[in-house]
């Protein structure tokens, strides 16, 4: 009979979290996720009235940019 050698516990990798994200990083990603939203339709919105109208919203550059 062979004698197995007796296996150590399997430790945790550094790169995986150890706790779930807090409620901050939660907030900050939802306002993200909004932002990016609201820019995307604001972008469309600027296509659609050039494309339509042949002028253009001025402030959504500047928003966009901002």
């Amino acid at each position: 009979m062979t004698h197995l050698p007796e296996q150590a516990p399997a430790e945790v990798a550094a790169d995986e979290p150890d706790e779930a994200p807090c409620v901050f990083q939660k907030i900050v990603d939802g306002l993200t996720v909004i932002v990016m939203g609201l820019l995307s339709l604001i972008t469309f919105a600027k296509v659609l009235v050039r494309f339509s109208t042949d002028q253009s919203f001025a402030w959504t550059e500047e928003f966009r940019c901002f």
